[in-house]
């Protein structure tokens, strides 16, 4: 909500909300840096949060960290929004979260999941 400074006697960096800076011990300095974007080292971690996150965006994110296909049935679908935090649950249980919050249900095609529903309201 305001400003931060940090740094050395030698340097110093000014952050504002939602900036973060990176210190470099060997050149003894401070930059700033882009914050890291949600669920970005889910891969790691095994943990994802989404909050008031497009259905879109959930279902890109699962692609990426459980390399699945999933998809969107209609484009209704897009307007939906999500609010939820899962810790190394599998692609299924999470899907399962996703669908019963949000009304939907989850359909598979082979190997690929689709999310499918009436939509939400803009």
């Amino acid at each position: 909500s305001g400003r931060v400074r940090v740094g050395t006697t030698r340097q110093m960096v000014v952050l504002l909300p939602d900036q973060q800076a990176t210190y470099t011990a060997r050149a003894d300095t401070f930059r700033r840096t882009e914050p890291l974007v949600p669920n970005q080292l889910a891969y790691q971690t095994g943990r994802l949060s989404f909050t008031n996150a497009s259905l879109t965006d959930v279902v890109q994110t699962l692609r990426e960290v459980y390399a699945v296909d999933v998809h969107l049935s209609n484009p209704a679908l897009a307007h939906c929004r999500l609010t939820a935090d899962f810790g190394s649950e599998p692609i299924d249980a999470v899907l399962a979260v996703v669908a019963e919050t949000l009304s939907l249900t989850v359909r598979r095609d082979g190997a690929v999941r689709v999310l499918t529903g009436a939509g939400c309201g803009l």
